[in-house]
């Protein structure tokens, strides 16, 4: 879509209010270090970086807004300084060259530098709904049962301690299905990073589709014949930002499509610690086995 928007000069593509929020939601998943965490059914730790410098340095350009041009510069800095390992790793080594050479391309050093909000956030985005089986779009590798709903729902909640590359920073998923090629995993800590030590559901390979693994409450049926909820729905009531701490509290209904209603309240310390409290209310009998995250 970018390149499309580039090419044929339609500067609608980034200037559109709908699509801005698009353009920015990807800005603020990524870490102030130079990396943008996985998420769904991807592979390890920042491995989309090279395809990211790229889109922000044409985010700059098209829009004018330094915050892209801030983020490429973080981007390209993070790879730098790691640029023996990226060569030797399989996929990245063959488009490192060419992304590299879009973004330099298509950089306009012009545009100054600007520092993202340094504050906490929860990010938007449309839910999706099913698609009855004639309308499923298969085009070979991945399979489209979804469509965009009219709604804005919940994406992630974002912790940050500010631009500090090694402050305390953490990614929470709250949207029930992604189409990640995956089950949803809300309340899910996609990642957490301190001091570049970096806590993932997998920092190696594949994230795994056994949501036990994904730093979550697990909530297993030993019966198997619990009431199935069609959907789950998953709400924000409150979001506090403060000076030294946030603090938030997501409800889930129908948590794993089982009768059962779950809260993941989360208070985040700045550049000091992150605490979590899950409670499960139980809306119909079943035999189950609670554990941790």
């Amino acid at each position: 879509m970018s390149m499309f928007g580039h090419l044929s000069g339609r500067d609608e593509v980034f200037n559109d209010p709908a699509m801005k929020r698009t353009w920015e939601r990807n800005l603020h998943w990524m870490h102030p270090m130079g990396a943008h965490p996985s998420i769904g059914d991807a592979t390890g730790w920042n491995p989309e970086f090279h395809r990211y410098i790229y889109l922000f340095e044409m985010l700059a350009r098209h829009t004018g807004d330094g915050r892209y041009k801030w983020a490429a510069h973080r981007l390209f800095e993070y790879a730098e300084d790691r640029i023996d390992g990226w060569m030797t790793t399989p996929f990245i080594h063959h488009y490192l060259p060419w992304y590299y050479a879009l973004a330099w391309h298509l950089a306009d050093d012009t545009i100054e530098e600007e520092e993202p909000d340094p504050s906490s956030r929860i990010t938007l985005r449309k839910d999706l709904l099913p698609v009855e089986s004639g309308r499923v779009r298969d085009i070979g590798w991945h399979i489209y049962g979804f469509e965009l709903g009219p709604r804005d729902i919940p994406d992630k909640i974002i912790l940050k301690s500010g631009n500090d590359p090694d402050g305390l920073w953490a990614m929470v998923e709250c949207c029930p299905i992604t189409n990640h090629n995956q089950p949803g995993d809300t309340t899910s800590i996609l990642c957490i990073a301190d001091k570049t030590s970096v806590l993932l559901p997998n920092p190696v390979g594949r994230l795994p589709k056994v949501l036990a693994n994904h730093n979550r409450l697990r909530i297993e049926d030993l019966s198997r014949d619990a009431p199935e909820r069609e959907s789950e729905e998953t709400t924000v009531p409150w979001f506090v930002e403060g000076e030294i701490a946030t603090a938030v509290r997501i409800h889930v209904e129908s948590y794993d499509y089982l009768p059962v209603a779950v809260d993941r309240e989360i208070l985040f310390v700045k550049n000091r610690m992150m605490l979590v409290r899950d409670t499960a209310e139980f809306q119909a009998p079943f035999h189950a086995r609670v554990g941790p995250a």
